[in-house]
Parts: structure tokens; C-alpha cells; sequence
């Protein structure tokens, strides 16, 4: 069942497989239910397997909720595996929280593995919590290690809590 009651909004009801091989292109298996109230925002619940390969492509394995308000900002709940080849690309095994509430901020829970080979490029393991309010600053509490190869790079093993400017606290 689909229902657009606009242009700009859709509601799906349960997905077996979509198949749009596009410049913008999608592979879907198995959605429960998709409500997108506008263009810009979106209430997922129950995700097998996501597949766009784009210039923001992304690889989504088994997510149980996602709500993106607004294109600058995410809730996601639950996440298996995610993999966006893009020049901000990503890795990441087991999410359990993540909210952006903009661009610049995020508030993570429970991450098992995280890699972003990129010029900002991080190897994280095992975050517990991480709260970065701006692009400038970091609060981070029991990180087992991370792993940022960059020019401003760090390795860091086993800190209980840092708080302070990504270049103050967190560098080596």
C-alpha cells in the first residue's frame, strides 16, 4: 500500500522489494512503514536492506526507527550496519541512538565501530556516548580507542571522559 495524499508526502505500508535504477537509485527490501510528511523529513520503521548508490550513496542494514525532521538533522534508533561511500564516507557496525539535532552536532550512543576515511578521517571502537555541540568541541565519555589519521591526528586509548575543543582535548 502507498499513500501520497501530496507531492510532497507519502505514507507506505509494508514493501517486499523496489527497484529504481536511476541516477538517484534505490534497492528496498522489505519496509513496514514509511511516513514523509514533506520532502525534507521522514519516519522509518523496520528496514531490512536500503541500497542507494549515489554520490550519497548509503548501504542500510536493519534499521528499526529513523526520524529526520528536517534534511540537517536525524534520530535513528537501532541501526546494523551503514555504509555511505561518499567523500564524507562512513562505516558503522551497531548504532544504538544517534541524534543530530543540525549539521554541526551530534549526540551518540553505544557505537561499536565507526570508520570515516576521510581528510577528517576517524577509526573509533566501542563509544559509549559521545556529544559534540559544535564542529569546534567534544564531550566524550568511555572511549576505548579512536584512531583520527588526519593532519590533525589522534590516537587515543582508553579515556574516561574528554571535554573540551577537538584540537585541546582530544589530540595527542
Amino acid at each position: 500500500m502507498v499513500h501520497t495524499p501530496s507531492s510532497e508526502s507519502a505514507v507506505v505500508q509494508s514493501i517486499s522489494m523496489v527497484h529504481t535504477p536511476s541516477a538517484e537509485s534505490a534497492v528496498v527490501q522489505s519496509i513496514s512503514m514509511v511516513h514523509t510528511p514533506s520532502a525534507e523529513s521522514a519516519v522509518v520503521q523496520s528496514i531490512s536492506m536500503v541500497h542507494t548508490p549515489s554520490a550519497e550513496s548509503a548501504v542500510v542494514q536493519s534499521i528499526s526507527m529513523v526520524h529526520t525532521p528536517l534534511a540537517e538533522s536525524a534520530v535513528v534508533q537501532s541501526i546494523s550496519m551503514v555504509h555511505t561511500p561518499s567523500s564524507e564516507s562512513a562505516v558503522v557496525q551497531s548504532i544504538s541512538m544517534v541524534h543530530t539535532p543540525s549539521a554541526e552536532s551530534a549526540v551518540v550512543q553505544s557505537i561499536s565501530m565507526v570508520h570515516t576515511p576521510s581528510a577528517e578521517s576517524a577509526v573509533v571502537q566501542s563509544i559509549s556516548m559521545v556529544h559534540t555541540p559544535s564542529s569546534e568541541s567534544a564531550v566524550v565519555q568511555s572511549i576505548s580507542m579512536v584512531h583520527t589519521p588526519s593532519s590533525e591526528s589522534a590516537v587515543v586509548q582508553s579515556k574516561h571522559q574528554l571535554h573540551g575543543k577537538r584540537t585541546d582535548s582530544i589530540l595527542t
